[in-house]
């Protein structure tokens, strides 16, 4: 299991003397082993119609952030707005990170995020291919999510 710590209000360096050790969000370390104890065929796991899609894409993200970027991961939240996970930049730029597992990716989480702290930039990974950028949002696909250590 991978941890992934939550931080309330703007999240100041360092991360980890932030985050609330006692409060935290478990990850599956491998999305397929996670999608067999949720008795769920490969097939099932890539149509948009799964319940639990938005689930098995947010284990994916720190699976891929622990390998390249960093372990442990950390989050963000305030009242009911919550963002999955908050990168930190090898320039120590903090920056939100929204997964979405489907086609609709309104990320109400985010735009709090974005209205409250106006970071530079941001990033959301999506369940379709290409990119985009946006001001200083940048959309990329999921499987893309180990890039996250070039922004």
């Amino acid at each position: 299991m991978r941890t992934c710590f939550p931080i309330n209000g703007e999240p100041p360096l360092p991360l980890v003397a932030w985050a609330r050790h006692n409060i935290f969000k478990l990850n599956m370390f491998d999305v397929g082993l996670l999608g067999h104890m949720l008795c769920m065929a490969c097939e099932h796991q890539r149509t948009q119609g799964v319940a639990c899609k938005g689930y098995i894409a947010e284990n994916f993200v720190p699976n891929e952030l622990s390998v390249r970027v960093a372990y442990p991961t950390f989050g963000w939240q305030q009242g009911r707005a919550e963002v999955e996970f908050i990168h930190r930049c090898t320039n120590g730029e903090v920056i939100p990170v929204e997964a979405k597992s489907g086609a609709r990716t309104g990320a109400r989480g985010l735009r709090s995020f974005l209205d409250r702290f106006s970071p530079s930039r941001a990033a959301k990974l999506v369940a379709s291919p290409g990119r985009d950028k946006r001001g200083g949002l940048q959309t990329w696909p999921l499987y893309e999510a180990r890039f996250l250590s070039d922004l």
